[in-house]
């Protein structure tokens, strides 16, 4: 990637005037973007290196590295990722939801053997039980804790 206009432009700008900003800006104009999008790499390369090995102390201090290298390549091309970020923690939110749901259970009321979720069940459209497979789907009804003990 080559150092564009806009980017020098925001260099000489007072627009971060946080410690961290400021550091990070110098090292952005003194190391030069191709070399710190090529750090970011080399850094996301050591980070899945040290979670491979399980090395603890070294995943923290590769995951501070990266952090770091993130920053930069946000300034670098003036992104803001908050938004994205919060929307995708969201939906992460609604994913673990969702899998937390308890599941249905249905078995067959003829032969007690067969039993489904009830997502598979409202799937199929037709009697799975092989041994019963009466009409539609007449002989599936959610499994009760009773029926599991008569199993046994």
């Amino acid at each position: 990637m080559t150092e564009c206009g806009e980017t020098k432009q925001r260099w000489n700008t007072e627009k971060y005037v946080g410690i961290k900003e400021r550091v990070l800006w110098e090292a952005v104009k003194h190391y030069g973007v191709q070399a710190q999008f090529t750090k970011t790499i080399e850094e996301c390369g050591e980070l899945i290196v040290a979670i491979a090995k399980g090395d603890i102390p070294n995943i923290a201090e590769e995951v501070a590295d990266v952090r770091i290298m993130l920053d930069q390549v946000e300034i670098m091309l003036g992104l803001d990722t908050g938004t994205i970020r919060q929307a995708k923690l969201e939906r992460l939110s609604q994913r673990i939801n969702q899998e937390r749901k308890p599941k249905v259970e249905l078995n067959c009321r003829i032969c007690f053997y067969r039993t489904m979720t009830k997502e598979a069940y409202d799937k199929l459209g037709s009697d799975p039980c092989e041994t019963c497979n009466g009409p539609g789907l007449s002989n599936w009804r959610p499994m009760e804790d009773d029926e599991w003990t008569l199993r046994k």
